[in-house]
């Protein structure tokens, strides 16, 4: 029986091209500079892959879809994993990705929009032999699309991993959860949730002194002048955010008496719940919550 290589990242954090912002060439040079320094990898739309970012391809995954992954099957070729956005019947398709490159991981990305059943999609995913991971995608708050009164991820998370474990397939499905990781402790939580990693954006605009305020989003000039950032310098500052959040994150892991994060996956009784502490302490005197709003 062959045996497939393992995909080891040392952080359970990879890096995702920002939907916001100025993504100059030194500034994706800068994120897949410090992306490549920790050792992890990092979503990228392939469209902004250009000769001078060829050099990173062990480093980039490049973001597909069904229309377009025939487009770039040299950027396939020289990956190491690929993702592709769920659709329905995108199982099809996977063996095609399979044929551009035998040992590549794929990765499907399944964006949060109301309505849909993300735990039976999650289980028909990963009884395909093709789908190696499961990328969980909410907005920037970390909510799904398409409701008014729209579900977090944490409990779409919750309701995948219970899935796969009951249909004893957990063990072979890796899970990235991405929307709304803003420090280190969304890392952990996440992964108390279900996850087995987060993808992060927006703290890597912040790391490089983005102020997010949406003034290139409007057409007008950045006041840090942000696209003539020195990639050297934003690689540093990157990888300073990242060994920060690592320390916190082994902080935590030690207060709960955990040597390693693939020990946290699922271990919600080391966690205290917003819901619970609300129902146990505040449901007596006051009564129960009119409406439902989720704490985060």
């Amino acid at each position: 029986v062959e045996t497939l290589p393992l995909l080891e990242i040392p952080l359970p954090a990879l890096f995702m091209q920002p939907g916001f912002g100025i993504l100059s060439k030194n500034v994706l040079t800068a994120m897949l500079k410090a992306a490549e320094k920790i050792g992890t990898m990092m979503f990228v739309d392939p469209e902004n892959i250009n000769d001078n970012l060829k050099k990173y391809s062990s480093t980039i995954i490049p973001m597909l879809t069904k229309d377009n992954y025939k487009n770039y099957t040299s950027f396939v070729s020289a990956a190491r994993m690929a993702e592709i956005v769920y659709e329905p019947e995108i199982e099809e398709i996977l063996p095609e990705l399979k044929k551009i490159k035998r040992n590549l991981f794929i990765c499907v990305r399944l964006p949060l929009k109301a309505g849909l059943d993300y735990p039976g999609i999650a289980l028909d995913l990963f009884k395909s032999p093709y789908v190696d991971t499961l990328h969980v995608s909410a907005d920037g708050k970390g909510r799904e699309s398409g409701s008014e009164n729209p579900r977090f991820i944490k409990d779409i998370l919750r309701d995948i991993h219970l899935k796969l474990v009951k249909n004893s397939i957990r063990q072979r499905a890796n899970i990235l959860a991405s929307g709304g990781i803003a420090m280190a402790e969304h890392v952990n939580k996440s992964i108390i949730c279900g996850a087995d990693g987060v993808a992060i954006d927006l703290p890597l605009l912040l790391a490089m002194e983005c102020r997010l305020c949406g003034r290139c989003e409007k057409g007008l000039s950045c006041p840090v002048k942000f696209e003539e950032i020195d990639d050297n310098y934003g690689r540093d500052r990157i990888v300073n955010l990242l060994a920060a959040w690592r320390n916190q994150m082994l902080e935590l892991l030690g207060a709960m008496g955990l040597r390693e994060a693939r020990r946290l996956r699922g271990e919600v009784g080391r966690s205290m719940w917003f819901e619970d502490l609300e129902k146990e302490n505040f449901s007596p005197i006051f009564g129960k919550r009119k409406a439902s709003h989720d704490a985060g």
